[in-house]
């Protein structure tokens, strides 16, 4: 993931992730790990696999925050989870339920990462490598 100028806009073009598409990836974790911070999938859920899981978590998501119910993450469901990202000390926020977040970085060239725990990697569709990773 990547963007560019500003960091509030670039997840809107992401996605799409679904059980059949961009399914296995540290995307998909950064997905989960914000359906975990919502309350809607459990911690143990992430792992960087778009499952049967992830898929009704994703429509419970769509369903309490007013997007398109159809259990793939694509531009629309990107788009309105960004509003709940913040910057902090260098670092962005995703700012969930119940006192959860997601911690995030951005280089200077746009590249997005996040932290699962105290590990962190570059968040991208072409690898999965997060110690969470099934």
């Amino acid at each position: 993931m990547s963007g560019v100028e500003t960091w509030t806009d670039d997840w809107y073009d992401e996605g799409p992730l679904t059980t059949s598409s961009n399914s296995h990836s540290n995307v998909v974790a950064m997905w989960q790990a914000i359906l975990w911070a919502d309350g809607k999938l459990a911690y143990s859920g992430i792992d960087c696999r778009f499952g049967s899981g992830t898929y009704n978590a994703t429509r419970a998501w769509q369903a309490a925050y007013g997007v398109g119910v159809d259990g793939k993450v694509g531009s629309e469901t990107f788009k309105k989870a960004a509003t709940y990202l913040g910057a902090s000390n260098g670092k962005y926020i995703y700012s969930g339920t119940n006192d959860r977040y997601v911690t995030f970085t951005r280089s200077s060239e746009g590249i997005w990462g996040m932290y699962v725990g105290n590990d962190h990697h570059q968040l991208g569709y072409g690898y999965a490598n997060f110690d969470v990773c099934s």
